[in-house]
C-alpha cells in the first residue's frame, strides 16, 4: 500500500508588534501590532517540532531536518536501519529524543544532530511495547507502556527510577 505523506508547508513570522522600540522606535498600541512574512519554506514532512531557540525540526520517515529560526537548512539526519522516525522530543536542543516506535530504539543527538552514544533497545529493557516517549528533567526519558497503562521514567543511567501504573484509572 501506498503512503500518503502530508505536505507541510512552514511559515515562520516575525512578530513586530512585540518589539516597538527595535522596530519604530515607539511603542504602538495593541491595536497596531504589526505581522510579516520573514520567509516562506516548502517542504515535505510527516510533522514539525520546535525548541526553544526557535529550532524547527521536520521529519519525514527516517530524516530529519534542523532549520534555524530564519528557516535556513542547518544539518540532517538519518538512519535507515531504525525505519520511521515516530516522534521527536527537543525539549533539550542539545539532547535531542528520537523515538523508532517499529524498532524499540530511542536515539540521542547533539545539536548538530550527531548520535550521542549508542541507541538504546527498549527490548533489552523489557520495555519493547512502549510506545511513547519523552525526556523529563536530569537526562531522564519517560516512556509509556500500554499493556499495562503505565508510565515509565528511566534516569540517564537506564535504571528505573518510577512507575506509575494504571494511569487510565487516574486520567
Amino acid at each position: 500500500s501506498m503512503q500518503y505523506v502530508n505536505h507541510v508547508v512552514l511559515y515562520l513570522i516575525l512578530v513586530l508588534g512585540f518589539y516597538p522600540f527595535l522596530v519604530f522606535g515607539q511603542p504602538s498600541s495593541s491595536s497596531e501590532q504589526r505581522h510579516s512574512l520573514i520567509k516562506s519554506i516548502e517542504i515535505k514532512a510527516d510533522y514539525i517540532s520546535t525548541d526553544y531557540l526557535g529550532h524547527i525540526y521536520a521529519v519525514l520517515d527516517d530524516q530529519l531536518f534542523k532549520y534555524n529560526a530564519k528557516g535556513d537548512l542547518l544539518t540532517t539526519y538519518s538512519n535507515k536501519y531504525l525505519g520511521k522516525i515516530s516522534m521527536v522530543d527537543a525539549s533539550n536542543p542539545l539532547r535531542t529524543l528520537l523515538f523508532y516506535q517499529d524498532f524499540g530504539q530511542l536515539v540521542f543527538l547533539d545539536d548538530m544532530l550527531a548520535l550521542i552514544g549508542a541507541p538504546i533497545v527498549l527490548e533489552e529493557l523489557g520495555l519493547d511495547q512502549a510506545m511513547l516517549a519523552c525526556t523529563s528533567v536530569n537526562d531522564g526519558i519517560w516512556l509509556y507502556d500500554p499493556r499495562d497503562f503505565k508510565l515509565i521514567r528511566m534516569a540517564r543511567s537506564l535504571n528505573i527510577t518510577h512507575q506509575v501504573y494504571q494511569i487510565n484509572q487516574l486520567v
